[in-house]
């Protein structure tokens, strides 16, 4: 409600306070948290806790706490969550006590009686800008869409040499066990193998998995043995 803020003015801690409450759980990125925070001062918040919005808000929402427990520990997470809350009050508080409120709620006061196409300077705004910046958008956009239709059509193209069927690869060379778990353990290696089993008899290797075969005959060649034609 317009006035909330404005009731705790004469208490900027508790205002600052009941700021993090609602930043906290917030999930906003740092420019998305400068109009909440440009509108809460125009509904009586001070310009030190917009301060603590616009530094609390994007660091603690909730998904970034998750992230930080899970992958740093609670002890690092309380460390980071109590340097946000410390650096963003003591900011604010600078910015109340020491810095004139006019640089600040001057210039909102005249930005809030400005026109949709007068601006405060009294010049009038270009609308072929705005109508330049969306045709730059809706171009980004469209080459955004295109480009990932032709790489997805490159992506088929590439995949045509690959095959996702079991093929057995005839090689020449293998004398013992040891050549035979040198070659299934090297093929193994080849991107898209599944899984790889010699039969050292007939010296046919059999390779599952959605791989190239080019690069399984340039293992086998590798490995110092011969692929040969079925």
């Amino acid at each position: 409600p317009d006035g909330f803020f404005a009731q705790f003015a004469a208490g900027p801690v508790l205002n600052m306070l009941i700021v993090l409450c609602i930043a906290a759980p917030m999930y906003i990125c740092a420019t998305g948290s400068i109009p909440i925070a440009l509108s809460l001062m125009l509904k009586g918040m001070s310009p030190g806790a917009a301060l603590v919005l616009l530094m609390a808000g994007p660091a603690t929402n909730a998904a970034s706490i998750l992230v930080i427990g899970k992958v740093f520990g609670r002890r690092s997470l309380a460390l980071y969550l109590l340097s946000i809350v410390a650096g963003a009050i003591a900011g604010g508080l600078v910015i109340d006590y020491l810095l004139p409120t006019e640089w600040f709620t001057g210039q909102m006061a005249l930005a809030s009686q400005c026109e949709n196409v007068t601006c405060c300077t009294g010049q009038v705004a270009v609308p072929w800008f705005n109508n330049a910046c969306s045709i730059a958008l809706v171009a980004l956009l469209a080459w955004a869409f295109i480009s990932r239709k032709l790489e997805a059509r490159h992506n088929k193209k590439e995949q045509q040499t690959v095959t996702d069927m079991k093929k057995e690869y005839k090689i020449k060379g293998m004398m013992c066990g040891h050549c035979k778990a040198n070659v299934e353990k090297n093929i193994a290696k080849v991107a898209g193998v599944t899984a790889v089993t010699v039969d050292l008899s007939s010296g046919i290797a059999s390779v599952e998995g959605e791989h190239n075969p080019q690069e399984v005959i340039a293992m086998i060649g590798s490995l110092g043995y011969e692929y040969v034609e079925q």
